[in-house]
């Protein structure tokens, strides 16, 4: 009797755990057109099969799976869309189905964390202002011709004097050193998660209520089929190109698009080129001990913002 007592626990926990296994990797048929991806695990989900650089292993289950695939991390339905055809879906033709954020179930009532939401709206600014600058300057340095047309632009267009608002637009070089800056380092690769308000259809198929959707920007942005030599730092590409910063071809989304475009992008795009512009004309620029540019670590790594991995250590020469 009492041997039987100590299995009794066991018994009533394993039925448990072959439906919860069931539910998360056998979904019911109503949920079978889900978008493809890797199976996931019991419990944990597809958590195992990203790492660190989320970007880039979602990017590469993309290539595996296409360009709309689903992941489960823990209980939660999460979807990406890793091409311009799936951002088109999601931000364009399903934008106020899947314009929700997802909100926390509960949150301290505090007055310390109304401070730290308002302080947000500066900091994000801050954060992605500085390190896309950041990545501009390290790009310019690696490159050396693309450094030496934008400094002939500055001192053609500008001279001496100190340069104005009204005039960025008229620099088109730098602002294409922006934009390719963007394309390749976008600051947040995924922009903000989406949460499905009901279930809809993208690419035939079915997003059920209250999935996480994602847009992976940085993919897009590296596509070769929409990009040539997409690894590469060509800020050209954007100077008859016509794309800008509301384009509506999806296939550049720096800022997002539809109802939750980036509410800083008439900001970002005023302040980006000002700075870049400032620090390039005053200052000539170059990295410690003379070593090379051309060896400098451009390994990115993924948090709030898409920042470099080992910071950007230079020397600035007024001038």
């Amino acid at each position: 009797m009492d041997q039987t007592l100590l299995y009794l626990p066991f018994l009533v926990f394993l039925p448990i755990v072959f439906i919860f296994f069931k539910k998360i990797c056998f979904p019911p048929s109503k949920q079978c057109r889900l978008p493809p991806g890797p199976r996931p695990w019991p419990i944990v989900g597809n958590i195992p099969h990203i790492g660190k650089k989320l970007h880039i292993s979602l990017t590469n289950i993309a290539k595996v799976h296409g360009p709309l695939i689903s992941l489960r991390l823990g209980t939660q339905l999460v979807i990406v869309g890793s091409s311009s055809k799936a951002a088109i879906e999601i931000l364009k033709h399903n934008d106020r189905l899947l314009s929700a954020r997802s909100i926390p179930k509960a949150v301290p009532r505090k007055s310390h964390v109304l401070e730290r939401l308002a302080l947000e709206l500066f900091s994000a600014g801050v954060d992605t202002t500085t390190t896309t600058v950041e990545w501009a300057i390290a790009e310019l340095l690696k490159n050396k011709q693309a450094m030496k047309t934008l400094q002939q632009e500055l001192e053609t267009e500008i001279n001496r004097n100190p340069i104005q608002e009204s005039q960025v637009s008229q620099l088109l070089y730098l602002n294409a050193c922006v934009k390719e800056t963007l394309r390749l380092h976008p600051p947040a690769p995924f922009l903000l998660p989406h949460c499905a308000t009901e279930a809809c259809e993208l690419m035939n198929f079915v997003v059920p209520k209250n999935t996480r959707v994602l847009v992976n920007v940085w993919a897009i942005a590296r596509d070769p089929l929409i990009w040539e030599d997409s690894e590469l730092f060509k800020p050209e590409r954007f100077l008859h190109s016509g794309l800008d910063f509301k384009s509506q071809n999806f296939d550049f989304l720096p800022f997002g698009s539809g109802r939750r475009i980036c509410p800083g992008l008439p900001m970002a795009i005023r302040q980006l080129p000002m700075i870049l512009a400032s620090l390039i004309h005053h200052f000539d620029w170059s990295l410690p001990n003379g070593e090379d540019p051309a060896l400098l670590d451009m390994t990115d790594k993924f948090g709030i913002t898409l920042q470099k991995e080992q910071p950007l250590f230079i020397v600035p020469k007024r001038k």
